[in-house]
């Protein structure tokens, strides 16, 4: 039997004591001999033999190829630093996008800013936050030297209030006759918001039956209804504060013992709201008929009753013929320029 020739290649380990930031140059020939070099040389000695290859051997002993022009062996890991330490010129870079080349991050001492001539990102500015928390609204009770008042809704000119009663209304009323009279002549708007009313009985008990009270829009109201007892519409009346101007309200009127007498109007055929309810029963004189109820109320989500100039609205009664009665009506609104 003949002896086989074995070949062995035995590789030999080294233990190279290395700085953190330092690299070990080597050549491999051809023959797989290594040899090291040196940086100043460049890996002239690698090149010396036939087909060598240049390898860099870095601090943790990771064999890694040098370029194609057999240079640049400073290592792969980048240079170390410490915090606090002068920011390395060499090493591998990290950073952000300018849109055409890459910068590094920065982080402002705290009281400078960010400012144009900077190439790179500023990832915390002191003076931004503050700017940002300065600006942000805290959630939660202000103040009263802090508070800035604020209008919800159209701009105000004024609200208004004004109650107004009648005298004792004579039996024998017709039905859909008007108690009440609201007529708007101002260049602005008014807004209805309610209408409450109250009806009793005195003197003469009415006959078993019903009655009710309609509220009803007027458009064109050019001339107001007249009798009745009209209510002063000058000064601070109806003001719900002193400083509103006087209410533009042209006419506001309720009958005394009989219905109104009909100015220039047009009715609309269906009442904005009605409220039924019945008299008698055996019920005396001097009875209430109708508690204090709101006729009209706007809620809230809902449009109000919104008046233009030459507009306004009528209440009118309908009764049973023989009682005699009493009735009130208070109406609140707003006045604004614009809805």
């Amino acid at each position: 039997m003949k002896n086989s020739h074995l070949k062995a290649v035995i590789v030999l380990t080294a233990c190279l004591l290395i700085a953190a930031s330092a690299v070990a140059q080597l050549a491999i020939n051809t023959t797989g001999n290594e040899f090291a070099t040196t940086q100043s040389q460049n890996g002239a000695n690698g090149k010396t033999a036939p087909g060598a290859v240049q390898m860099c051997l870095n601090a943790q002993g990771v064999a890694i190829p040098a370029d194609a022009a057999g240079v640049n062996c400073k290592g792969g890991g980048g240079a170390s630093s410490n915090f606090g330490s002068t920011f390395p010129t060499s090493g591998t870079a990290i950073g952000f996008t300018d849109g055409t080349n890459m910068v590094s991050g920065k982080v402002r001492t705290p009281g400078s800013s960010a400012t144009i001539a900077d190439p790179a990102v500023v990832v915390v500015d002191p003076n931004v936050q503050a700017a940002v928390a300065a600006a942000t609204i805290a959630l939660g009770p202000v103040p009263a030297a802090s508070s800035v008042p604020m209008t919800v809704g159209p701009a105000l000119l004024g609200s208004y209030c004004m109650g107004a009663n009648t005298g004792t209304i004579a039996a024998g009323l017709a039905a859909g006759s008007p108690i009440y009279s609201f007529r708007y002549g101002g260049a602005n708007l008014a807004i209805v918001r309610k209408v409450v009313t109250e009806a009793d009985d005195i003197t003469t008990a009415f006959a078993i039956g019903t009655a009710k009270l309609d509220m009803v829009a007027a458009r064109s109201f050019t001339a107001s209804d007249t009798g009745g007892t009209a209510a002063t519409l000058t000064g601070n009346n109806g003001k719900l504060r002193t400083s509103f101007a006087t209410t533009a309200v042209s006419d506001l009127r309720i009958s005394s013992t009989a219905a109104l007498a009909v100015g220039t109007r047009t009715l609309d055929a269906q009442p904005l709201a009605s409220i039924a309810f019945e008299v008698g029963g055996g019920a005396t004189a001097n009875t209430v008929l109708l508690p204090t109820t709101e006729l009209y109320k706007s809620a809230i989500g809902e449009s109000p009753f919104v008046l233009a100039a030459n507009e306004g609205f009528v209440v009118q009664a309908t009764v049973p013929a023989t009682g005699t009665w009493f009735a009130s009506v208070r109406v609140c609104w707003d006045e604004v320029s614009a809805f």
